[in-house]
């Protein structure tokens, strides 16, 4: 009997600077994580409705809202139970996290082995195909 192996975690990553999108991309391929991109949390929203991911990872992205995190309660819309990673620039308060219930937020400039445990610690096994 063949067994099959597993298929690498999908993660969805949303950012509209294409140099961190190809930074992030080759980092977590070499991690083993299947990747796709989305330049705005509208275009996460489409890939969301289509295709099942372990994790969102997300920048958050100025939408003229005072909400910072209004991208984020967007995808959430979206992605449901499947957790959302902020990678930022901005100076978040501790309270506005908690308040928004992200699974980690890290800050830019970050360390790639921060950024692996903190997917680590959140990918759970995806839904069926």
């Amino acid at each position: 009997m063949m067994t099959r192996s597993p298929s690498p975690p999908r993660l969805l990553v949303v950012e509209h600077d294409v140099g961190i999108q190809d930074l992030l991309t080759a980092f977590l391929t070499s991690e083993g994580y299947a990747v796709s991109l989305a330049a705005s949390p509208a275009e996460a929203q489409t890939l969301l409705d289509k295709q099942c991911f372990q994790l969102v990872l997300t920048d958050l992205f100025s939408t003229g809202i005072r909400d910072r995190f209004h991208s984020v309660e967007l995808l959430r819309a979206s992605a449901q139970a499947v957790p959302i990673g902020v990678i930022t620039g901005w100076n978040v308060e501790e309270e506005e996290i908690s308040q928004h219930e992200v699974a980690f937020l890290l800050r830019k400039p970050f360390d790639v082995d921060d950024l692996s445990a903190s997917i680590t610690a959140c990918v759970k096994p995806c839904c069926a195909d």
